[in-house]
């Protein structure tokens, strides 16, 4: 028994329909699969970033927390600082309070600040020169210290010279002023080679007296440091 089938066109274009359809289904399958791989590495590389980030975070939050520790310490040391200076000062004053409470201590620290005083307002006389004619001869000196009042001269040798009778005058010889001794070699010296000595005589502002030595030979004299008498 022969079994014939008749294909109608129906059948035959839904067969064409299928056989064109299966590849498109097939990419689309094909384009999904790609787009998921697409997606999986955009999330990978999300996953990469947001690791990244974290661990930036992680490690700015060290450093601030590292930073904050130093401060921190750095503001307990400045108290401590502080502190300690206001430690010292009490310490100072009560060492102090306890040295002028002290008869001994208190006369030392007295006389240290009597000599400070003394340091400050002395008259000083040091040499500028001078100049000689035949016998004459003029030696000025300038007042370096503090204000001289200047009483006159002490007559240690003499006997060479004649001093003239305006340099013992007193008188009031500020800082920075000049005082100039002048005199005259006697018998056959010259004045820039002739013997003397002498010394002048002052006190300061607190009345303090000195006396200050010039010795030598006429304008090669030396004057010595002023000592109190």
């Amino acid at each position: 028994m022969e079994i014939t089938y008749a294909v109608s066109i129906t059948d035959l274009i839904q067969a064409i329909g299928v056989g064109l359809g299966f590849p498109t289904a097939v990419w689309g399958i094909f384009k999904l699969f790609i787009k998921d791989q697409d997606k999986a590495r955009q999330l990978k590389s999300l996953e990469d970033i947001a690791i990244s980030q974290n661990s930036a975070i992680g490690k700015m939050t060290e450093q601030i927390a590292e930073l904050s520790k130093q401060t921190a310490q750095f503001e307990y040391q400045s108290l401590l600082f502080k502190e300690g200076n206001e430690l010292l000062k009490d310490q100072i004053k009560i060492q102090t309070d306890a040295l002028l409470n002290d008869k001994d201590h208190k006369a030392a620290y007295l006389d240290l600040e009597r000599k400070k005083r003394i340091s400050e307002i002395r008259p000083f006389f040091k040499p500028t020169g001078g100049h000689s004619g035949g016998q004459g001869f003029n030696l000025p000196f300038v007042n370096f210290g503090g204000r001289a009042y200047f009483e006159g001269i002490e007559e240690v040798d003499v006997s060479k010279i004649t001093i003239m009778p305006q340099c013992k005058k007193e008188r009031v010889i500020e800082q920075n002023d000049n005082y100039e001794f002048q005199a005259i070699a006697n018998e056959n010296f010259l004045g820039h080679d002739v013997p003397f000595e002498v010394n002048l005589l002052y006190y300061d502002d607190d009345n303090n007296k000195y006396k200050q030595n010039i010795k030598g030979l006429g304008l090669r004299a030396n004057i010595e440091t002023p000592i109190e008498r």
